[in-house]
């Protein structure tokens, strides 16, 4: 990639509507009601951050199930092969997979259609969004963690994840997060100061 190419990526990255931090969604928060006051909006917040989360992830449980029995009638020859994914910087789905099992052309192949499969790609990018609201503003997790649209392809892997029971989606896939997801250094005060 050139120069010119590494820019004009770089201006479509800042066009798709990421994940920005704020320091009080709850206050700005499409379902924000003003005779509320602050702490009840930040418990609606936190409530419905979680209920995204849990929806957003078992709508991609559902659209990556049905894509992988899309590539079993179109392609049956890589469809035994059991890959995974995760979103790069300008919200497109990358196919992570070993060159072993799959030829760069069958992954050129699995990353068009996956990312013009069924609204796969905006729900794995909504669902990325939710998990840095979490990252920033929900406990545990507050104040410990990185997470953005930088770092998320190194840190966050769908395929193994979308994979078990419906019962254990949620919960293995916070495991997963906290155990991946970039820790912040932790600052140290002087206390003889």
């Amino acid at each position: 990639m050139n120069a010119a190419q590494g820019a004009e990526a770089l201006t479509a990255a800042e066009k798709i509507s990421h994940y920005e931090y704020e320091e009080k969604p709850w206050m700005t928060y499409d379902r924000y009601d003003s005779s509320l006051d602050e702490y009840d909006n930040k418990s609606l917040y936190i409530i419905h951050t979680h209920l995204d989360a849990i929806g957003h992830l078992r709508g991609l449980q559902l659209k990556f199930e049905q894509f992988t029995d899309h590539v079993k009638d179109l392609r049956p020859d890589i469809a035994s092969v059991e890959f995974s994914f995760t979103l790069d910087e300008n919200a497109n789905i990358k196919i992570l997979a070993s060159p072993v099992e799959l030829s760069e052309v069958d992954i050129d192949w699995l990353t068009k259609e996956i990312n013009n499969f069924d609204g796969l790609r905006a729900t794995a990018h909504a669902h990325s969004k939710t998990l840095m609201a979490m990252i920033d503003h929900l406990e545990p997790y507050k104040g410990k963690y990185t997470l953005n649209r930088y770092n998320f392809q190194s840190t966050m892997f769908y395929g193994d994840n979308l994979r078990v029971p419906w019962g254990d989606l949620q919960r293995n896939f916070l495991q997963k997060l906290t155990h991946y997801v970039e820790k912040k250094p932790q600052t140290l005060l002087d206390t003889y100061a």
